[in-house]
C-alpha cells in the first residue's frame, strides 16, 4: 500500500511539473469547444480499451477494438452542439472532407497511432457523414451504416449498453470535470486515473491543440521511460493518448 502511494505521489508531481510547461492564459471560444470534444475522445478511449481488455480476456485485440469503438461514441456525443451551431453546415463539410488516410508524425514511436488514433479519426469520419445527428440514440443508429470491424462488431454488441451510455454522458458533459466523473465511473486503477486526470487538466489550461498534441507527446514520454507503470497500464494510456492527438488534428481541420 505504501509504495502504490508513493507512486500516485510521484507521477500526479511529474505530470503536475509537465503540464506547468505550456503557457495558460485566456481561451477562444472556438477551442473551449474544441478541448472538451479532445477530452471526450481520448477519455472515451481510455475508458474503451479498459473495458476491451476485460471483454476479450486479457487479448489485445479487446483493447484497440474499445478504445476505437468507445472513442468515437464519446467524440460524437460531445460535439453534437458544434454540428447545431450556427457554424454547424461548414463544420459538417469540412468533416465530409477529411483525409482519413493521413497519418501524423510520431517521433516518440507510440505503437497505436495508427491502430487506433488514426482509426478513431476514421470512424468519426464515417459515423458522422452517415448519420445525421440526433438523441438519445440507440446503438444500431449511432453506428448504423458505418464499417466496422468483426472484432469491433463484437465488442459493440457485447457492451452497447455500456456504449450507449457513455455516448449521452459526454453528450451532456459541459467540461473536463464530468468527463473525469465517466472515466472514474468506469475504471478502477487510481495510477490510471491520477495519469487520465492529469492530463485533462492540463488540457483544459491550454489556448491552441498544437499545445493540445505537444501536451499528449511529453506524457508519451513519460509514461514509455516511467518503471511505475504496467505494461497493460502503459498500453491503455498510449492508446488515449494517441486518439488525443488525432482527435486534435481532426477538429483543427473541421473547426479553422
Amino acid at each position: 500500500m505504501l509504495a502504490k502511494t508513493v507512486a500516485l505521489s510521484k507521477v500526479s508531481a511529474d505530470l503536475i511539473a509537465i503540464n506547468h510547461k505550456f503557457n495558460a492564459g485566456p481561451k477562444k471560444r472556438t477551442f473551449q469547444d474544441y478541448s472538451r470534444i479532445f477530452a471526450a475522445d481520448c477519455g472515451g478511449a481510455w475508458v474503451g480499451s479498459r473495458l476491451g481488455l476485460m471483454f476479450s480476456g486479457g487479448n489485445p485485440w479487446g483493447a484497440l477494438a474499445g478504445a476505437a469503438v468507445v472513442g468515437f461514441a464519446g467524440s460524437y456525443g460531445a460535439s453534437i452542439g458544434v454540428y447545431h451551431s450556427p457554424d454547424g453546415d461548414n463544420i459538417y463539410a469540412k468533416v465530409a472532407l477529411y483525409n482519413s488516410s493521413y497519418t501524423l508524425s510520431n517521433p516518440n514511436g507510440n505503437p497505436y497511432d495508427e491502430s487506433v488514433g488514426k482509426r478513431h479519426n476514421y470512424l468519426l469520419k464515417d459515423g458522422t457523414v452517415n448519420n445525421p445527428m440526433g438523441g438519445p440514440i440507440n446503438d444500431q443508429y449511432l453506428f448504423s451504416n458505418m464499417s466496422l470491424t468483426s472484432d469491433e462488431s463484437n465488442f459493440l454488441t457485447d457492451k452497447r449498453e455500456v456504449i450507449i451510455s457513455i455516448y449521452n454522458d459526454m453528450r451532456n458533459s459541459e467540461s473536463t470535470n464530468s468527463i473525469k466523473s465517466i472515466i472514474a465511473s468506469n475504471i478502477d486503477d487510481s495510477l490510471l486515473t491520477t495519469t487520465m486526470n492529469s492530463y485533462l487538466d492540463g488540457l483544459s489550461t491550454l489556448t491552441n491543440p498544437n499545445d493540445a498534441i505537444a501536451l499528449a507527446k511529453d506524457y508519451e514520454v513519460y509514461i514509455g521511460d516511467s518503471n511505475l507503470f504496467t505494461l497493460n497500464q502503459k498500453d491503455c494510456l498510449l492508446q488515449g493518448l494517441a486518439v488525443a492527438k488525432y482527435s486534435c488534428y481532426f477538429w483543427t481541420c473541421a473547426m479553422d
